[in-house]
């Protein structure tokens, strides 16, 4: 098989975040002051999706800043798949950008 680029994603790191909860009970929460990754942008292509690749992504990145990958943090708006990734990565909520 020849060199492909079969996945990417873009980060930042960023100082302030706020919890945006999948199910409305939970109360906002800010976080500020701790530095955290942030993911951008986050891309797998179509004949290699649904095999954990953007997961393996985003926990690489969670274990190179020494955090819980619940803890990476989100720009938005998600697009249907990076939705579904963030559900599946952390089921309660997200922290975004």
């Amino acid at each position: 098989m020849g060199e492909q680029v079969i996945g990417f994603v873009s980060v930042t790191d960023i100082t302030q975040q706020s919890w945006h909860a999948f199910d409305s009970k939970d109360k906002p929460q800010q976080r500020v002051g701790t530095t955290s990754p942030v993911v951008n942008v986050i891309f797998t292509a179509d004949m290699w999706r649904r095999r954990g690749i953007a997961r393996d992504m985003v926990e690489a990145i969670a274990r190179d800043s020494g955090i819980a990958v619940t803890d990476v943090a989100w720009s938005g708006p998600f697009s249907k798949f990076g939705l579904a990734l963030a559900r599946n990565i952390s089921p309660t909520g997200v922290w975004m950008a």
